[in-house]
C-alpha cells in the first residue's frame, strides 16, 4: 500500500524533473541564439568594406528678378574628380620664373606614360606640403618617364614670400602627388548648358582680373570679348569662386558630383589658384 506521503514525494520529484527539463531547454535555446548572434557578428565584420567617400551637392543659380533686373549668384566647386594617379615624388630645384606664371618639375620614378597624357584634358597635381595639406597645380606637360611640369608663381622649394631657397620651405623635396582631372567651365555647366541664355555671364578670377564668359552661337563658352572663341577648357581650381549673372527669369539647378576631400588644402597665394582649408590629412 502506497502511503499519501510517498505520493506527494513522487509528485514533487516529477514536478522538479519537469521544471529542470524546461530550464535546460531554455538554456539550450539561449546558447543557440548566442552562437547564432556571434556567427552573424563575425560574418558582418568579415565583410566590412571601406570606400572613398563620394557625394554630390546641389547648387541653385537664382533667377533674375525681372527681364531688366538680373541677379548674381556666387558658387564654388569643392568636390574632387576621381583619383587617376598617386605616388611619391621629388620636387626638382629648377624653378623657372616667367611673366605671369613660372614652371617647376616633379620627378616620379618607374613610370611609362604617354607624353602629355595629363594635358589633353586639363589635370591638376595635388602636392603634399610641409604641413601635410595639399595644394593643387595645373600640369602643363609630362614626359613618358615620369616628369611632370607644373605651373606655379613661386619656387616650391623656397619660401614663396621671400623667394629665398631654403628659408621656411613650403614643400619638402620628397613629397607625394595625386593627379586628378580638373574641373572646367565646360564640365561644370555641361548638364545645364542649354538653359543658359546669351545674356547670362560667368565671372572667373584669373589672378589679376575677373574674366567674363558667355555662351556663343556655337554652344561653347567664350570670352565676352571674343565670342568666336572656345573657352570650355578654362580650369576652375578647387574652392575657386565664380559669379553667375543670370538674366533669365527661371532658376538653374546644378547637381555636382565628386569625391569628398579627405585631406585639407592650402591657399596663401590666391594668384596661384590653389585650394583652401584648415585641417591636415
Amino acid at each position: 500500500m502506497v502511503r499519501p506521503t510517498d505520493l506527494n514525494k513522487k509528485r514533487a520529484i516529477s514536478i522538479c524533473i519537469g521544471e529542470l527539463n524546461r530550464r535546460t531547454s531554455l538554456i539550450k535555446m539561449r546558447i543557440v541564439r548566442l552562437v547564432f548572434t556571434a556567427t552573424m557578428i563575425s560574418s558582418l565584420h568579415a565583410e566590412t568594406i571601406y570606400t572613398i567617400p563620394q557625394g554630390y551637392t546641389k547648387v541653385t543659380i537664382a533667377a533674375a528678378a525681372s527681364n531688366i533686373e538680373p541677379t548674381i549668384t556666387g558658387i564654388s566647386v569643392t568636390l574632387l574628380n576621381d583619383l587617376e594617379f598617386a605616388s611619391s615624388a621629388t620636387i626638382n630645384s629648377d624653378y623657372d620664373p616667367v611673366q605671369g606664371s613660372g614652371t617647376q618639375t616633379l620627378g616620379i620614378t618607374g613610370q611609362n606614360w604617354s607624353p602629355d597624357q595629363w594635358t589633353g584634358q586639363p589635370h591638376l597635381a595635388y602636392i603634399t606640403d610641409a604641413n601635410g595639406a595639399e595644394e593643387a597645380f595645373l600640369i602643363s606637360s609630362n614626359t613618358g618617364d615620369g616628369q611632370l611640369t607644373l605651373l606655379t608663381t613661386f619656387d616650391l622649394l623656397g619660401d614663396k614670400d621671400s623667394g629665398t631657397a631654403g628659408i621656411q620651405n613650403r614643400f619638402p623635396s620628397s613629397t607625394t602627388v595625386k593627379v586628378r582631372a580638373a574641373n572646367t567651365i565646360g564640365s561644370i555647366f555641361s548638364s545645364k548648358a542649354g538653359e543658359f541664355s546669351a545674356d547670362d555671364r560667368v565671372f572667373v578670377w584669373d589672378g589679376s582680373e575677373w574674366l567674363s564668359f558667355q555662351k556663343n552661337g556655337f554652344g561653347n563658352w567664350a570670352l565676352a570679348s571674343d565670342l568666336f572663341g572656345n573657352e570650355n577648357g578654362t580650369v576652375i581650381f578647387p574652392d575657386e569662386g565664380m559669379f553667375i549673372l543670370r538674366s533669365d527669369t527661371s532658376a538653374i539647378e546644378l547637381t555636382l558630383f565628386g569625391e569628398s576631400p579627405s585631406c585639407s588644402s592650402n591657399l596663401d597665394d590666391y594668384q596661384n589658384k590653389t585650394s583652401v582649408d584648415t585641417d591636415s590629412c
